[in-house]
């Protein structure tokens, strides 16, 4: 399983207002999608969603599902950091820098590599 977490401005497409929501998205990448629902339930049951859309996808669909909002020709700049174990202080500032974004195009991304990009030493 791979996640992210994002706090954003909702595309109009998604009819969710235009005030910053956090999304969680996650993909399960093996047949047992019994075992995916599973894996999840924990992060359900502790902030339940008030919308959720869980259906098989594949993955260059899931990577690929708000293009819209940034369509070719935008100037977009990204930052990225790479992050340990998160504290509870820094859970806090992520929290509070990301309920401030203001305006579709703007967000803060917080996605779980599980070591799969830079393993440590």
């Amino acid at each position: 399983m791979t996640s992210i977490i994002s706090f954003l401005v909702p595309p109009p497409e998604f009819e969710l207002g235009e005030e910053c929501v956090l999304l969680i998205g996650y993909a399960w990448a093996d047949a047992d999608f019994a075992a995916g629902e599973r894996a999840a339930e924990p992060l359900r049951r502790a902030a339940p969603p008030e919308i959720a859309l869980v259906e098989p996808t594949r993955w260059v669909d899931w990577q690929s599902s708000i293009d819209f909002a940034l369509p070719a020709g935008v100037r977009a700049y990204w930052k990225n950091a790479f992050l340990g174990p998160l504290d509870d202080g820094l859970i806090d500032t992520l929290i509070d820098h990301g309920a401030r974004q203001t305006w579709l195009g703007t967000g803060l991304d917080l996605p779980s590599l599980r070591g799969g990009l830079c393993p440590g030493p």
